[in-house]
């Protein structure tokens, strides 16, 4: 049996390489956006995930606990607020 040859389909044409923007310098630090300064609630709840977290860490982060970790985490932290033993800025 003979096994024709038949011509491959035509190939498209190559792409000419992607022009890319040359690499800018970063902008010396006067000039680099600063990020928004955090609300105090944001600070609050930070604060708060943090201590959970870290609650959580001590008991090798066991499931089951995470609600029990934040309410905890929320009742410490409303606590040294409210005392003066932290501060929010």
């Amino acid at each position: 049996m003979a096994i024709r040859n038949t011509p491959a389909a035509p190939r498209s044409p190559r792409r000419p390489p992607v022009a890319t923007a040359p690499a800018r310098a970063a902008p010396p630090p006067d000039e680099a956006e600063t990020p928004p300064d955090f609300t105090e609630s944001e600070r609050r709840h930070a604060m708060i995930a943090d201590a959970a977290y870290f609650r959580a860490a001590a008991r090798g982060f066991a499931a089951g606990h995470e609600t029990e970790d934040w309410l905890d985490a929320e009742r410490e932290i409303d606590d040294r607020l409210f005392s003066g033993d932290i501060g929010l800025s």
